[in-house]
């Protein structure tokens, strides 16, 4: 029955996207296609990001991995509209490996209407994709749907698992005058898991709407903004059910042309049940939340660092208290070369009242971009990713990887003048 709702989502944000296709057929010139394509030879000692006491599921092992997108995107005066399909395969060289492989694929879109005073707006995701693929957790996720909390629970690869995730988010910005806004948003995430997986993960659905008031202050460098939000949480493991609500005080300030920084604190209230031994229980939790970010946009290097506590779900069957942080750096060592350091860490703390959900993950990346011409650029990386479980399927010693990744990339460039391509 889920899938089938899935599905049913599935059609609507396709017909969403193809009402806001034809709505702007009239400006189909103005189409562009932009393609981002990448061929890597990547080395990694643990390729699964998995153990069994002290042994590797998988050696070892060397894989070709191909990475292909195109953004489609449109401006008019008062809005753009985008799409983004994108397919990745790899192949591994050891045989043993090989059961690791895997083609998965993904597609991106956003679009926006501008009015006098009102803008609306969506974002939506749909991926496919195996879930050694997810474990991999990117330390610069895609906003705003949200990042992806199913992606660390680290079960042992003994299939290849396959993941379906849909995200829908629109949202209503009013501008009530110059200095006082009104957002309205909504979100959905659906997750399905292929069936025979291993025992520990669930398919779920996520829903939440939230408001939020904001206002510049009186030196126009300022903004305070109070956010109040509800969202409903359903997975099919444990018949778990979870409602929460929450409010939130948000700051934000430039402190310069370069430099600004935000915080934020609140608290979300959640009432679950779920099932267990064959008991139903149910229960209440009060959680803090926070924010504190601090931004850096220069012409030559650019730095976001953010530490926050949220309420997230997993595919465990739980919505519970998230610790994370995230720091990137870019920089553009020369007219042809630019280098980028990017790290996270995230601790999932899982429920109290339940054992064995807890996570713990980190992924440390380094990386440089050599352009050799105006669209062909050598690139060259290194990551390490670390992860713990409580879960009574996993490692609770954890398991760590290294990988090493060199490759080439074509980057097609936008014929638009600056400012005016698509988000």
């Amino acid at each position: 029955m889920k899938r089938h709702e899935c599905a049913r989502r599935i059609g609507a944000c396709l017909i969403f996207g193809c009402a806001c296709v034809l709505y702007a057929a009239r400006g189909y010139a103005d189409w562009e296609a932009v393609p981002d394509i990448r061929l890597e030879a990547e080395t990694n000692d643990n390729p699964s990001l998995n153990m069994v006491g002290s042994t590797q599921l998988v050696d070892s092992a060397s894989r070709l991995l191909a990475d292909a997108a195109v953004r489609f995107s449109m401006v008019e005066p008062r809005g753009e509209l985008t799409f983004q399909p994108r397919i990745r395969a790899d192949a591994y060289a050891e045989d043993e490996a090989q059961r690791l492989e895997s083609t998965d694929v993904f597609l991106r879109s956003n679009g926006v209407h501008r009015g006098q005073t009102v803008r609306i707006g969506y974002t939506a995701d749909i991926a496919s994709e195996r879930i050694l693929g997810v474990e991999f957790l990117e330390t610069l996720p895609t906003e705003p749907i949200g990042d992806d909390p199913t992606a660390i629970v680290t079960n042992q690869v003994g299939i290849n698992e396959k993941r379906t995730r849909f995200g829908v988010s629109p949202y209503i910005d009013i501008a009530m005058n110059s200095r006082t806004s009104l957002l309205l948003d909504g979100r959905i995430v659906d997750v399905d898991y292929a069936s025979e997986v291993f025992l520990g993960r669930t398919d779920f659905l996520e829903r939440a709407i939230g408001g939020e008031y904001r206002r510049a202050l009186g030196d126009q460098r300022g903004t305070f903004g109070v956010r109040v939000f509800a969202t409903g949480y359903e997975a099919a493991i444990n018949a778990n059910t979870t409602d929460t609500r929450g409010i939130e005080l948000k700051y934000s300030r430039d402190m310069s042309e370069l430099w600004s920084w935000n915080i934020s604190g609140g608290t979300q209230r959640s009432d679950y049940a779920f099932t267990t031994g064959g008991r139903r229980i149910r229960g209440t939790d009060d959680t803090p939340i926070f924010g504190l970010g601090i931004t850096k946009r220069g012409e030559r290097s650019s730095m976001r660092t953010e530490v926050a506590r949220r309420m997230s779900p997993d595919s465990m069957g739980f919505v519970a208290p998230r610790d994370e942080i995230r720091v990137s750096w870019q920089r553009a060592m020369s007219a042809r070369v630019n280098g980028g350091l990017a790290l996270r860490g995230v601790d999932a703390q899982g429920t109290p009242t339940v054992g064995g959900n807890g996570q713990r993950y980190g992924r440390v990346e380094l990386d440089i971009e050599w352009q050799l011409r105006p669209t062909w650029s050598f690139v060259a990386a290194y990551a390490y990713a670390t992860a713990r479980s409580e879960s009574l399927i996993a490692n609770d010693d954890g398991s760590d990887s290294n990988a090493v990744t060199i490759g080439i990339r074509y980057r097609g460039r936008s014929q638009r003048p600056p400012g005016t391509a698509a988000p």
